[in-house]
């Protein structure tokens, strides 16, 4: 299955979603996107990826999972622990479920009923820290890649706010 991730580390405090009352992928601004396939042994297959200013690149490569984050939080210029949390909320949720919740205010939707956004209500109380800290992420899941064949179940919306 071809993981579809779009995501972000921090918000303005002028987005769409604050005034539409909810997070999803259109009301919180420019968006990070990686499309990726999760190995049997936890390794991860990119295919492409594409940067908030535009720039995309198709590319087949496999990398263990620390050699992935490593090389893609620099690809996506973000610090490695958030593009680790970001993957986390995203390709490796029942992870993120157990070691986030932990480390700060986990927030995540799945299926088809909660159609990939989060109540803006939901969010702890909006600061400046929180807008710069805040991860959120949203993942469809296509069986097979370009078939557009989406599994509801595995949709995703998620923010985190670390301690």
């Amino acid at each position: 299955m071809f993981h579809q991730i779009s995501f972000t580390v921090g918000l303005k405090k002028d987005e769409q979603c604050w005034e539409d009352g909810y997070l999803n992928a259109g009301t919180v601004g420019s968006l990070n996107h990686m499309t990726l396939k999760i190995g049997k042994k936890g390794d991860v297959a990119i295919s492409s990826y594409r940067l908030k200013n535009g720039i995309e690149e198709n590319l087949q490569k496999t990398l263990n999972r620390d050699d992935f984050i490593g090389q893609f939080s620099e690809v996506f210029k973000m610090d490695p622990a958030a593009f680790s949390e970001i993957v986390q909320m995203s390709a490796y949720q029942a992870e993120a479920e157990d070691n986030l919740s932990d480390e700060g205010t986990l927030i995540m939707r799945r299926g088809e009923d909660y159609c990939g956004e989060i109540n803006v209500s939901d969010l702890p109380k909006i600061t400046a820290k929180v807008l710069k800290n805040i991860r959120i992420c949203f993942m469809q899941t296509e069986k097979t890649l370009g078939s557009g064949d989406y599994i509801a179940d595995e949709e995703i919306a998620a923010v985190f706010l670390p301690i």
